[in-house]
């Protein structure tokens, strides 16, 4: 016939067994979720140098621009000296022309390094997450390692309940030839289960270190992404006040 401690045995480790199960499944969640993140990352790589080509053929454009202004400049003396009025306004409007397009190819190169700013931000992002989703992962481990020492506590909370009523039954008995070789059999296993509570503690005090580890790594990832939200928006400002001037 079951005893009640026997009841609330089975229904721990029918609990157990169940929160298990949960810290697998958030863990296959964790996993499929840090391989988005790497497909993303691969995604974010391609898309900056996708914005490093035009950068460079707005750079050259730049450099044509230049000679064009240096052209136009020379044209301008020998127009001056020439006195001829017409040549003079359309190289004036040729002048207006290119620093209009100078002007466009700046804002063009404005707009691409605000991009360039967007994907390093959304880098920056997914490196976050990812760390995010690793310290996820960590947590639940240390979640099932919780679960497992309670499982062990209330096991030898038993064992101990158990060595206690025998010890009380032997009290009750008294001594006599067999009792003596059952009095000694029984100062054994205690023996025997005061060594696994004391490895129980050790691994309490193990557990507790790591969950303190832990909890540093996630202050420290905290500060992180608000460094990371101020400087984005710092980043951001800068870049537009740059484009509007």
């Amino acid at each position: 016939m079951l005893t009640v401690r026997d009841l609330g045995f089975m229904l721990n480790k029918i609990l157990f067994n169940r929160s298990q199960t949960l810290v697998n499944s958030s863990q296959t969640l964790v996993n499929r979720s840090q391989t988005l993140v790497n497909m993303s990352q691969t995604i974010v790589n391609r898309s900056q140098t996708s914005v490093n080509r035009p950068q460079t053929i707005v750079n050259r454009s730049q450099t044509i621009v230049n000679r064009s202004k240096t052209i136009v400049n020379r044209s301008q003396t020998i127009v001056n000296r020439s006195q001829t009025r017409l040549l003079s306004t359309g190289l004036r409007l040729l002048s207006t022309g290119l620093r209009l397009l100078s002007t466009g190819l700046r804002l063009l190169s404005t707009g691409l390094k605000l991009l360039s700013t967007g994907l390093r931000l959304l880098s920056t992002g997914l490196t976050l997450l990812s760390t995010g989703l690793r310290l996820l992962s960590t947590g639940l481990r240390l979640l099932s390692t919780g679960l497992r020492l309670l499982s062990t506590g209330l096991r030898l909370l038993s064992t101990g309940l158990r060595l206690l009523s025998t010890g009380l039954r032997l009290l009750s008995t008294g001594l006599d030839s067999d009792s003596c070789q059952q009095v000694s059999d029984f100062c054994q296993q205690v023996s025997d289960y005061c060594q696994q509570v004391s490895d129980y503690c050790q691994q309490v005090s193990d557990s507790g270190q790591q969950v303190s580890d832990y909890c540093q790594q996630v202050s420290d990832y905290c500060q992180q992404v608000s460094s990371s939200i101020v400087q984005s928006q710092g980043n951001v400002d800068i870049k537009m006040h740059q484009s509007l001037l």
